[in-house]
């Protein structure tokens, strides 16, 4: 077999063979890569039934994509020896070596079993989320990669949970000794039995031995249904309690007394201080790892140095008592302004920790300023922090990885926040966090009292109300690219904004208005005012809660207020006693044209600063269509070679180049109606010619190569605009779904339209055929938007956040996607629309670069009494 090509693989070495196969280190030869190959026996697939549960089983395998399990690329059958077929998978070699091979060395140091044991949980609990049972979680299905990480390995012999059982030519499939007691009695399992598994596995590499030891399977199997394993602590000394109660939880004979979420024992396990040492208080508790810190950290002392803490313990004495007692009156007291810097290793992180990198906002204050939580940084993870104002004392909430949108609950005693797609909420003092519904793809969480909670999800689109309690939904309405959400003082409306204008909704009705032109992140405020943002400012404008009208003119109240892409989200937070608290900077979506090559070196073009949106390129790369977001937006021709620019058009979005590069197709309203025109206009100016004309605003995407269709998004759903000699056609829908769809474009050969879909967890990238709108292959891993095709056809670029990468394709005789590769990763933003151009050769990438640092911010802007000075600068009418 070795050196033998096996389809397109060459096989280089055996790495290992058992009862369900044979696994053979390969060469990818067509998009060479290292692969591992795994041929079943052939008698694996003798009846249809097998072959048809073999290829589900594998095909839910290859929808798995996370750091914690090795990636099926393929799945196939090849020629055997007798004219069999021999069943094939390929995945993702892991240079490394096996945990079965680490334990054979002896028991594993404490911190080490739990690093791996946390990163099979994590692992586990993505397969989970899918319904996807492992049912063979083993040491020696679990691979240690040489940097570290862990990959589960043989999900391609997985079942969904929507099967009852499997048998594998007349036996219980699973290596007897990691068996639960329902699968080794052969009865129908579930995720828990994985749980079960991982529980072996913990004690396993504690103790050096499995905790149902024997000779024969009858006897392992005996022990597994009647038995007790031997406390760990009586094998092996300096074991906490925590983690033989984890253990033992695990391994309770009865499921329902297990955990029911891999998840959960990754947050038990995060909980366990092994150093349990004791300092002062401006040093911080953690867990060693290796001469590194690790990211479970218990609790965190810290002041950012010796003379910001004096002034954070000074200020909130003086808050807290003089403010609060009444011996000071509000409207008297002097307002007072300093700077709180946070501890270097935890510092406040405001990009990246939102979905697709669309800022959010990172921080909130209690309402009495006793307390602040923020989006900090710890080890590169995002994770929510809790500042005690009063002594400074933060700490870090356990399970809360990449959280954003923190808010605390009018009592002060809950966080809810997002987090992978979740709405969850946690303690304020601590705990495990719980997980109260999906919600996909959020833009701004509000509590509305402490048993409600209102969030705005897929990118805004949808308003819902959650039970704060058990997540259920109490009420939900469609909405406009809501975000920002906050809750008026009654709890009957909240303000919000469309990216571009502040709103008022009723909770009731949900009927609303607009109440604030060019404004975004609106909160109402005990001065009487609402303070909202524009790019890189803070602005009040005098409101009466009883009529609920704003009754004055907007004035700006502070400069220099970070303002994030996208939703424009402003970074800050007001107490209900007047303590405001935001991050410095400026406009983060301010950016410059840049081109980035493939390597990630960067050229940044001759053209100031600004706030742009979705650009386009000129088929010949020489002129480039951007709108310039502004009070309209405009759309700017720039010229490239000559380095000028030439205002285009008002009013309008989304620009197309005809693929002659003439013409430029846009929507724009239609003048003296409440309709959307898509019009084509000569890019050197002249009369615009109607082609659509819609209730909802569509966005053109992309040309079909030969002209003959535009492809466009309007609402949720995809279209296409056919021409011909020149004229637009009907236009007829190319996929209507449940889903929101968008950015359609077209392959070089016009067979395939790749497109964004924005599902219940995560915006992923997707291909279907022009002819075939019911089927469709997933590009992107993890999430990903806004795809294009490569000059050449060959490859698929897609963005996620500020990382862009690459995926190999084929298009003839059919359709397949390799895997994606990182190509550039940077502080460029994911600006509105489409955000980034690919030059005519496929060597290089145009992006816009944030005028702001991407670096975690260490220094927050604290003004006492505020609301003194709003009183002053925009007085509210008697």
């Amino acid at each position: 077999m070795i050196g033998k090509l096996i389809s397109h693989y060459r096989v280089v070495n055996e790495l290992g063979r058992g009862g369900m196969g044979v696994v053979y280190k390969a060469e990818d030869t067509k998009l060479d890569r290292t692969v591992a190959l795994k041929f079943l026996p052939p008698q694996a697939l003798i009846t249809e039934d097998d072959r048809a549960r073999f290829y589900r089983e594998a095909r839910a395998a290859a929808a798995l994509h996370h750091p914690n399990i090795a990636t099926v690329f393929e799945i196939d059958e090849v020629p055997g020896d007798g004219g069999a077929t021999t069943p094939l998978i390929a995945m993702e070699y892991v240079d490394g070596e096996t945990l079965s091979e680490q334990i054979a060395r002896g028991p594993l140091p404490l911190k080490d079993a739990i690093s791996i044991a946390s990163q099979v949980a994590r692992g586990l609990a993505a397969a989970h989320e899918k319904n996807i049972i492992h049912r063979d979680v083993k040491a020696g299905n679990v691979m240690i990669a040489n940097d570290g990480t862990v990959k589960i390995l043989d999900f391609g012999l997985a079942k969904t949970s929507a099967s009852t059982r499997l048998t594998q030519m007349g036996s219980t499939l699973g290596t007897a000794a990691y068996m639960s007691p329902e699968q080794a009695r052969g009865e129908e399992v579930d995720t828990r039995s994985d749980i079960w598994s991982l529980g072996v596995i913990l004690y396993e590499m504690i103790a050096g031995r499995l905790p149902f030891p024997g000779d024969y399977e009858q006897a392992v199997v005996y022990g597994i249904l009647n038995s007790n394993p031997e406390p760990l602590s009586g094998l092996r000394t300096g074991v906490p309690l925590e983690l033989e109660r984890i253990v033992d939880k695990c391994l309770d004979k009865d499921p329902g007394k297990r955990y029911r979420h891999a998840s959960e024992i990754e947050v038990d396990l995060g909980r366990i201080d092994l150093a349990a040492i004791s300092q002062s208080r401006t040093a911080a508790i953690v867990v060693s790892d290796s001469g590194h810190r690790s990211r479970n950290i218990k609790y965190v002392w810290a002041f950012g140095g010796l003379a910001a803490g004096v002034v954070a313990t000074v200020f909130a004495a003086w808050l807290l008592g003089s403010a609060q007692n009444g011996t000071i009156p509000s409207n008297e007291r002097p307002v007072h302004r300093l700077s709180l810097t946070l501890p270097a290793e935890f510092p406040l992180e405001p990009v990246g920790t939102a979905i697709l990198g669309v800022g959010a906002s990172a921080l909130d204050l209690r309402s009495d300023s006793r307390r602040l939580v923020y989006v900090a940084s710890v080890d590169g993870l995002p994770m929510l922090a809790v500042r005690a104002m009063d002594t400074g004392q933060i700490r870090t909430l356990q399970g809360t990885e990449r959280a954003y949108f923190p808010v605390i609950s009018p009592s002060g005693d809950w966080i809810a926040f997002i987090a992978d797609g979740k709405m969850k909420k946690v303690s304020a003092g601590g705990g495990a966090p719980l997980e109260l519904s999906d919600t996909a793809d959020p833009n701004g969480v509000a509590w509305i009292d402490d048993n409600r909670i209102v969030v705005s999800s897929r990118q805004g689109s949808k308003l819902k109300v959650i039970d704060a309690n058990d997540g259920s939904t109490l009420s939900e309405v469609d909405g406009s690219n809501w975000s920002d959400l906050s809750v008026l003082p009654d709890g009957k409306a909240i303000l919000l904004s469309d990216r571009r204008n502040v709103w008022m909704l009723s909770l009731d009705s949900f009927e609303g208005k607009q109440i604030i032109e060019r404004g975004t992140s609106p909160r109402y405020v005990r001065s009487g005012h609402v303070v909202f943002a524009r790019p890189g400012r803070l602005f009040a404008v005098p409101f009466d809660i009883k009529t609920r009208e704003v009754t004055g003119s907007p004035v700006p109240v502070i400069d220099d207020v970070r303002t994030e892409s996208v939703n424009r989200s402003a970074q800050f937070t007001v107490s209900d006693d007047g303590t405001l608290i935001y991050v410095p900077g400026g406009a983060a979506e301010r950016g410059r044209l840049t081109w980035v090559e493939r390597d990630g070196g960067k050229t940044p073009l001759d053209f100031e600063p600004e706030l742009f949106g979705t650009f386009r390129l000129s088929p010949e790369g020489d002129r480039l269509a951007i709108v310039e977001l502004g009070d309209p937006g405009v759309i700017w021709i720039y010229d490239l070679v000559r380095k000028s620019r030439t205002r285009f058009g008002e009013g309008s979005r989304s620009p197309l180049w005809t693929p002659d590069g003439r013409s430029i197709v846009y929507t724009t309203r239609t003048e003296g109606k409440d309709t959307y025109s898509m019009i084509m206009r000569p890019a050197t100016g002249g009369a615009a010619t109607t082609l659509l004309e819609t209730e909802a605003f569509a966005d053109p995407f992309s040309w079909s190569p030969d002209g003959g269709m535009i492809a466009y998004y309007q609402g949720l759903d995809l279209w296409v605009l056919p021409f011909k000699d020149g004229v637009a056609g009907g236009p007829r829908p190319w996929l209507l779904a449940p889903e929101r769809l968008w950015s359609p474009v077209f392959s070089r050969d016009g067979q395939y339209i790749a497109y964004t879909l924005i599902g219940e967890r995560n915006s992923e990238v997707y291909v279907g055929p022009v002819d075939a709108s019911d089927v469709r292959w997933q590009i992107s891993v993890d999430g990903g938007e806004e795809p294009q095709w490569s000059p050449t056809g060959r490859e698929l670029f897609y963005s996620r956040g500020r990382v862009w990468y690459s995926v190999p394709v084929t298009t003839s005789p059919e359709f397949r996607a390799g895997t994606p590769r990182v190509l550039f990763e940077g502080n460029y933003l994911n600006v509105p629309g489409l955000g980034y151009a690919v030059s005519p050769a496929g060597s290089k990438f145009l992006v816009v670069e944030s005028a702001e640092s991407d670096e975690p911010v260490r220094e927050l802007k604290v003004v006492e009494n505020w609301f003194a000075e709003l009183r002053r600068v925009a007085p509210v009418g008697h």
